[in-house]
């Protein structure tokens, strides 16, 4: 009897390789496609935590610069309040500008905006449920009041309620 000898792989063999393969590289796709979901995710919380970060930031900047004398008047009600700042100008200087920081309605909830003059109005929060003012009084001891006469002083800070989350922003330069 002879015997045969061969070189090669067989039929089943081919197939069940190209079968792996395939798995494999199924397997890998699938991984490729969660890590690229998880990415665009996490690309859109930091674009979120940067707008929420340059909102807050400006609104300090905004505060913290507020010029109130017998010239300029600082007033605020629960949807309104207006001031007297230095603005930062694109050109690099800094001039005095008029603010208002106002609570409005819109078709898909309530809206904060800031207007700094001349005419810059950009909407900072939108789709709020709930939005306020509060200014807390320079007293001993501090309390909150739901607006401010127009005067010559300044509350001690302004608070910024949004969808039941207060922030707390600091009046002029104190120390």
């Amino acid at each position: 009897m002879a015997r045969h000898s061969t070189k090669g792989f067989t039929l089943l063999e081919v197939l069940v390789a190209l079968s792996v393969g395939a798995l494999v590289i199924l397997g890998a796709r699938a991984i490729f496609e969660r890590a690229g979901m998880a990415a665009s995710r996490l690309v859109a919380a930091g674009a979120a935590m940067d707008t929420e970060a340059n909102r807050e930031r400006v609104l300090r900047s905004l505060f913290a610069r507020m010029e109130v004398d017998d010239q300029h008047r600082f007033t605020g009600w629960q949807k309104l309040v207006a001031f007297t700042s230095s603005c930062d100008r694109p050109e690099g200087w800094v001039e005095t500008c008029q603010v208002r920081l106002t609570v409005e309605a819109s078709d898909s909830g309530m809206v904060l905006a800031l207007s700094i003059s001349p005419g810059t109005k950009v909407p900072l929060w939108r789709g709020l449920s709930t939005a306020a003012l509060l200014y807390l009084a320079d007293k001993d001891p501090p309390y909150w009041l739901r607006s401010w006469d127009v005067s010559v002083q300044a509350p001690r800070a302004v608070g910024v309620v949004v969808n039941g989350d207060t922030i707390i922003v600091r009046v002029g330069a104190r120390e």
